[in-house]
């Protein structure tokens, strides 16, 4: 008999998976606000580690390194710094080609009188190695408002193991996946 076990990642997330499969999940926040690099995009961080089943999560250079393929779900959220534009981008770096493509974002023009914090939740196909990450575009106009609360969070978890390959820009593989890539990067 299979048993199940149940992870909550936060507050609104939560799966389901039999015993005894592989466990992927992370979760991680800031506490601090980040402001855009002068010379280079900023890579996004985290100081709070919440889950790290299967420590394929490193905070300190906020790199996800997918070591069971498969389909997983995707969350990030963050609000706009004081006077500062948001603009978050997902970057799944491919291991094989060493490609970056942008699998979504985050933009805003300016934080409101009141905190305004975006999310955004996608479905990923990853095979071993491949990374995942956050980053902010070059430029003083953009930061990240983050602080006790943690509105800056980045989340995952493994929603079925297997190869699903992914297909080239703009085309639909057998599963319903499709590729994007992101000139220059």
């Amino acid at each position: 008999m299979n048993s199940i076990l149940l992870f909550v990642l936060s507050t609104t997330t939560v799966f389901l998976t039999a015993a005894g499969q592989d466990q992927v999940a992370f979760s991680a926040s800031r506490s601090m606000p980040i402001d855009g690099g002068i010379v280079a995009e900023t890579p996004i961080t985290f100081d709070k580690v919440l889950v790290n089943i299967g420590n394929d999560f490193n905070p300190m250079t906020g790199l996800f390194t997918c070591r069971v393929p498969g389909v997983y779900v995707v969350t990030f959220s963050a609000a706009p710094g004081a006077n500062k534009q948001l603009h978050l981008d997902l970057i799944k770096t491919t291991s094989a080609t060493g490609i970056d493509s942008s699998l979504g974002s985050l933009q805003k023009t300016k934080q409101s009188a009141h905190l305004d914090v975006s999310s955004r939740t996608v479905l990923v196909s990853l095979s071993v190695g491949d990374k995942l990450r956050l980053r902010q575009p070059m430029g003083l106009q953009f930061g990240l408002y983050s602080d006790w609360e943690q509105q800056t969070s980045f989340s995952s978890f493994l929603l079925y193991a297997g190869v699903f390959p992914t297909p080239p820009q703009g085309q639909l593989n057998q599963y319903g996946f499709q590729g994007s890539t992101v000139a220059g990067s």
